[in-house]
């Protein structure tokens, strides 16, 4: 008779009970203490970020506590981000790290905390509340310049020479509406009070395209732009600014003599075949004087040479200091005045380019447009003129003129728009 074998039973070996706690993973950076924001990132990569972070030897907090140093987020609006970190009320907000999900994967990356740079930080936009205060900031700049309030003091000026530089490019090409769609931005980038360090703090913003933001985000990550180094370097952008540059010289113009292969101002002068305007004439002649930088105090002398010779010619005319100067610029590159006279036919051999001297404020364009297209107003160099009522609105003063359309008065010194 034929027996199986009989197979001994081998019994697993129970694991120690240490093998079921959790294995603390080794600290390096006490100092550094985190916090993942979880909306906007989702609880499953939260968790999974958690464990990445603690693996590299970073201290990773549950809640939002007075210990954490950097907080982490992936929330592009930086308004509301800090809206809530307001509400939670830690005791270090001053101090605390706010940072894009950026710092951390390069820290990740690096296998340490990495220094926090401008790229890295999502700034606070919020107004500061007057102590006691409980209601909500709200933070909204208008499209309209008239409704915006522009000091001389520019926060932004690394994004708003980069626009200049770009609107002056499409203007020589002829692309008005790029050209002003950069001037457009410059100019809400120069009304902010406070400068941007993460694309994620213009969100909110207006007249910011998909090409402005390109090059703002360049900015931010290389301190550059390459697109506007190019253009910068490039010979026909080169040549159109320095024939510009002559007072009476327009991009046509411009463009023109380019064409015919001239490159310099002893080029132009030579060629026998270009009839120079009186305007262009004065331009080259005066180019030195028209060309340098004028101050304050001389725009101040000069309006009491021209106050003297308006009233001896004139008596009962008036003139008034308008311009960078009556916005409280320190230097510009020219002086303007506006000469008003009752005696009619004088204002004539006054003022000859007063028209076209208006219509160079981007200010004024804005006050038009707004006019316009939300009060279906119409509004020029003469008159206000209300569709819906079908009348002429009086205005007097400039006061009148706001008030007409629904606007604060903004002072001269806040229109550097």
């Amino acid at each position: 008779m034929f027996h199986a074998p009989i197979v001994p039973r081998v019994r697993k070996r129970s694991r120690p009970a240490e093998a079921d706690v959790p294995r603390r993973e080794e600290v390096k950076f006490e100092d550094v203490r985190l916090y993942l924001v979880e909306r906007k990132m989702g609880r499953s990569r939260r968790s999974f970020l958690t464990q990445l972070a603690k693996s590299k030897g970073f201290i990773v907090e549950d809640v939002l506590s007075d210990e954490v140093t950097h907080v982490v987020s992936e929330d592009s609006h930086a308004s509301s981000l800090w809206k809530w970190l307001k509400e939670c009320a830690p005791k270090n907000l001053k101090n605390l790290n706010v940072l894009d999900i950026s710092w951390f994967t390069d820290s990740m990356r690096e296998g340490r905390p990495v220094a926090v740079e401008t790229r890295h930080l999502i700034q606070d936009n919020l107004p500061t509340l007057p102590e006691g205060s409980t209601s909500t900031p709200v933070t909204t700049v208008s499209q309209y310049a008239c409704q915006r309030r522009t000091t001389t003091e520019n926060h932004n000026k690394i994004f708003t020479d980069a626009f200049e530089v770009l609107a002056e490019s499409y203007e020589f090409s002829e692309m008005e509406g790029p050209c002003l769609a950069f001037r457009r931005a410059a100019s809400v980038l120069k009304s902010l009070p406070w400068a941007v360090r993460c694309l994620g703090a213009t969100q909110d913003l207006p007249c910011l395209g998909e090409h402005t933001k390109a090059v703002m985000e360049e900015v931010l990550q290389c301190g550059r732009s390459f697109e506007v180094e190019k253009i910068l370097s490039d010979e026909r952008y080169q040549t159109l600014k320095l024939f510009t540059s002559v007072f009476g010289v327009g991009p046509k113009t411009a463009e023109k003599w380019y064409r015919r292969g001239l490159r310099s101002f002893t080029e132009i002068l030579a060629d026998r075949s270009i009839h120079l305007n009186r305007m262009q004439q004065n331009g080259f002649l005066h180019y030195g004087d028209i060309t340098r930088a004028v101050s304050k105090a001389e725009a101040r002398s000069l309006r009491t040479i021209i106050d003297e010779a308006v009233r001896a010619i004139t008596p009962a005319a008036i003139l008034a200091l308008t311009g960078g100067f009556r916005r409280g610029k320190e230097f510009g590159h020219d002086v303007d005045f506006i000469v008003t006279t009752p005696e009619l036919g004088k204002e004539k051999s006054l003022l000859p380019n007063i028209i076209n001297g208006l219509k160079k404020q981007q200010f004024e364009r804005d006050l038009r447009r707004f006019a316009r297209v939300k009060q279906q107003m119409i509004l020029d160099n003469h008159c206000l003129y209300d569709k819906t009522k079908k009348e002429f609105l009086a205005a007097t003063t400039e006061k009148d003129i706001f008030a007409h359309l629904g606007l604060e008065y903004i002072e001269p010194w806040q229109r550097n728009a």
